[in-house]
């Protein structure tokens, strides 16, 4: 009876730290095409609840901004939603998309295909801070290189991890760049690898998430470490609900060590 109560809760433990696996097997293993709300089609695993797909204010910030830019270069592509959203509020800008998930790769190829954008650049690694071969946990969205990202401790797979400044810096323009990153809780570790890029690249606006605990097993270790950075190569940063005031590190200090999140941990760093 021991034995059999061990191997239930053994069983159940499984299950629990890879739900998130679990659900994949289910949701990522056929694709659909929908109209979104933005008049154009792409394919998605499933039918997504919202036909806007994200937040309105991360398609109304990028709507703002993305016109400023020739170059849209989007890290941690999924299947392309805003890349393409990009294309459709600037029909001639200029796309490189990089996914490390091969299944969301290959939907993201579809997507491309499907609105006549398969002439970008679309690259299946992940970004990290070394080139080599890296384990991606996950099976979806939200896979990540961070072990136990989302309670996915067991289920990996092998993949290309590169460096922005070896990989992506020469393949791309050196200036009117928006930038998308959404690696899920790997942001430092990619911008540790893009150094020259973040010091050589003018005219740029970079948009990424920074949570301070939300999928973390206890908080973000590098939350400050990110804006720092940024900063170091005159960066300034901005939550998406207020571009017009520039955030202040210490007002991000106190932020991180009262544990208070701000509603919508996405930013934009521009210089």
């Amino acid at each position: 009876m021991n034995f059999l109560k061990i191997l239930v809760s053994k069983t159940i433990n499984l299950f629990y730290i890879n739900y998130r696996y679990f659900r994949d097997l289910k949701d990522f293993s056929s694709f659909i095409k929908v109209k979104t709300n933005f008049e154009f089609e792409m394919f998605f695993f499933k039918k997504p609840k919202n036909l806007s797909i994200v937040a309105k204010i991360e398609t109304d910030v990028v709507k703002k901004l993305v016109s400023n830019y020739d170059n849209f270069i989007d890290i941690g592509a999924f299947v392309g939603f805003f890349s393409l959203f990009a294309k459709k509020i600037k029909s001639n800008i200029n796309i490189y998309c990089f996914e490390a998930n091969i299944k969301n790769y290959n939907l993201l190829l579809k997507n491309l295909k499907l609105n006549n954008a398969f002439k970008y650049n679309a690259h299946n690694v992940a970004l990290s801070n070394k080139n080599q071969i890296s384990f991606l946990y996950g099976s979806g969205q939200g896979s990540s290189l961070i072990k136990g990202w989302g309670n996915i401790i067991t289920y990996k797979k092998k993949v290309k991890s590169v460096t922005f400044d070896d990989y992506i810096l020469p393949k791309i323009p050196k200036e009117s760049l928006f930038i998308k990153i959404d690696v899920e809780g790997y942001e430092y570790q990619l911008f540790e690898g893009a150094t020259q890029g973040l010091q050589k690249l003018v005219n740029i606006c970079i948009f990424f998430e920074n949570g301070i605990s939300k999928n973390f097993k206890n908080k973000n270790l590098n939350y400050i470490k990110i804006f720092n950075l940024l900063k170091k190569y005159n960066f300034k940063i901005y939550n998406i609900r207020d571009l017009k005031n520039e955030l202040v590190i210490q007002d991000l200090i106190k932020r991180y060590n009262e544990d208070n999140e701000f509603e919508n941990f996405n930013f934009v760093a521009i210089k």
